[in-house]
């Protein structure tokens, strides 16, 4: 989309007008790549599993493995490795093509922290994910899964207007990745961003494993 963007504007200017942009390059395909893994590969994979624990209990194929000595507990952690490992697969596959189309048409030795900048929009994936499965075991109905899991995405916006603590913000594990290739540093810095999600993700794993142990 980056490399092709300014052809299509080309071929919709009038006479007289005059349309001057940048060349595209590398650190435009990333943010192209990040803006579509967040505003839809995300959107898609939480649609996808917005239903997967709750038609289990609707459908009784849970019952079936919970009158078989599977508990609660384990059935849940299984779900989150489920949604983990094809997270990962999907977002392995999505980043390979990426980083093949970049090298192939973009010049990219300028760029540093690829690694983890992509790395940092996987976690963010997770971390979304896993607020989906546990809200999944807490609610029967799969669109509180998904306003539950929009309500904390509208929290991070809401914590991102305060500087004191937007420090400390998850949301720019999806949205600092462009800076960080380019050389700002101020991401790998934040250390407490990855601790505040590594704790919001345990917090979410504990709170649902006891929330699906109390419920029928």
């Amino acid at each position: 989309m980056a490399l092709i963007t300014p052809e299509i504007l080309k071929s919709v200017a009038t006479e007289g007008m005059v349309i001057t942009l940048p060349e595209p390059s590398a650190s435009d395909s990333y943010a192209q790549f990040f803006n579509n893994m967040g505003q839809m590969g995300l959107i898609l994979f939480l649609l996808m599993f917005s239903t997967s624990l709750t038609k289990e209990y609707e459908q009784g194929t849970l019952l079936n493995l919970l009158t078989k000595g599977l508990t609660k507990q384990a059935a849940l952690l299984a779900k989150y490795a489920i949604v983990f490992v094809l997270w990962s697969i999907a977002y392995l596959v999505a980043v390979t093509g990426h980083l093949f189309y970049t090298a192939y048409y973009f010049e990219t030795a300028a760029l540093v922290h690829v690694g983890l900048s992509l790395l940092m929009m996987w976690l963010f994936g997770v971390l979304l994910l896993t607020l989906l499965v546990t809200f999944g075991a807490c609610f029967k109905q799969a669109y509180a899964s998904l306003i539950g899991v929009g309500l904390f995405f509208g929290l991070l916006l809401v914590v991102g207007l305060f500087p004191v603590i937007d420090k400390y913000n998850p949301l720019h594990l999806a949205t600092a990745g462009v800076d960080l290739i380019l050389g700002n540093s101020i991401a790998i810095k934040r250390i407490g961003i990855f601790v505040v999600t590594l704790l919001v993700m345990s917090a979410s794993v504990v709170s649902g494993l006891q929330m699906i142990k109390r419920r029928s």
